[in-house]
């Protein structure tokens, strides 16, 4: 039984590798920019390697306030009575322990955003004062600006990640379990009473230029949805096949350590049953999804806020003339003739 999971799921395998070729093949022109992206996110981290810890103690948060969420959330299921039906007896939830449930989950999935939201803020302000003040003098020292920049998430920029958050739970939660008229009628709505789109106020580019320029979630939203550079074109292939490679090498690695451990542990067992191959297969995978996402994610926000303070210099700045030639070559792709004009060297 073992053997013939472990064939039908290489074809699985297979199947998604063929899926990524075919997606990597289609974008093959902005490959080389979209590499070109991740390096500048690299070089960002290499010379500000507090954001590492700003990432890591994001994940060990989560992880603790997990294990306290579910002993609490496990005290639900407590509350009852055991009866009695057809001889048998049968423990009986109060019928308050459902509502109950769903509030323990709404505020599981809220904290989730929020914790995010603030590991996002942190890191865009400080790329944002690499990206506009990195050739200052006297230079902010790395630690320096990295408190500063987790104060203020943590001050004036926590209202709108809370806000962004809910916002988020809100609108996306709903349009998945609803019929689709429904999630129509709800994106209608919002149109109506939100002066820019809902995409665009959920979005975490959104988040992004309101952590970075200190603005509210709303004008934030109505800024990016009036952005050119954001709809699809020669900027934003190059940015979104940087964010598919990034997503890919999380997916491949977490697969690969799942993989290899049911393998290992199939061979050692001795047994016939694969429960333990699963078991230690999905273990390691999760493992391997939690410790490389978190790198993943911090790089991913790294290329988000690079992205959103490219934008805004290119809006801002004479042609060819900004903050950071290496970014106006791989988000704009000038040519060599604009590129001459004086942009500054990283």
């Amino acid at each position: 039984m073992q053997a013939h999971a472990m064939r039908w799921s290489s074809l699985l395998t297979a199947g998604f590798a063929g899926l990524w070729l075919y997606t990597v093949y289609s974008r093959r022109s902005a490959i080389g920019r979209a590499i070109g992206i991740i390096k500048l996110a690299f070089s960002i981290l290499e010379q500000n390697m507090y954001l590492l810890v700003i990432s890591f103690s994001t994940l060990y948060l989560f992880l603790a306030f997990t294990f306290i969420w579910i002993l609490q959330f496990e005290r639900l299921f407590l509350r009852g009575t055991m009866t009695g039906i057809s001889g048998h007896r049968m423990w009986i939830l109060q019928g308050d322990s459902w509502p109950l449930g769903a509030y323990f989950i709404m505020v599981y999935l809220w904290t989730f955003g929020v914790v995010s939201g603030i590991q996002r803020a942190s890191i865009s302000a400080v790329t944002s004062q690499w990206y506009f003040h990195r050739h200052d003098q006297p230079r902010t020292p790395p630690k320096a600006a990295t408190e500063a920049a987790l104060w203020h998430a943590l001050s004036a920029s926590f209202g709108t990640i809370c806000a962004s958050s809910l916002f988020s739970l809100l609108t996306r939660l709903p349009l998945l379990v609803v019929p689709r008229r429904i999630a129509g009628t709800i994106t209608l709505a919002a149109y109506m009473f939100l002066s820019a789109p809902l995409v665009n106020l959920t979005s975490p580019l959104t988040l992004t230029y309101a952590a970075i320029f200190s603005v509210n979630l709303k004008t934030a939203a109505r800024i990016m949805d009036a952005q050119p550079r954001l709809k699809p074109g020669k900027h934003w292939q190059p940015y979104r096949t940087a964010k598919m490679v990034l997503s890919a090498a999380r997916a491949t690695t977490a697969l690969g350590l799942g993989l290899a451990a049911w393998i290992q542990a199939a061979r050692r067992s001795g047994t016939n049953s694969s429960l333990y191959g699963y078991l230690v297969g999905m273990i390691a995978g999760t493992i391997g999804w939690t410790i490389v996402g978190c790198v993943e994610g911090l790089v991913s926000v790294l290329v988000d806020a690079c992205f959103v303070s490219w934008i805004v210099d290119a809006d801002n700045t004479a042609a060819g003339r900004t903050h950071c030639q290496e970014a106006n070559t791989v988000f704009g792709a000038l040519p060599a003739s604009a590129r001459g004009l004086g942009a500054l060297q990283v």
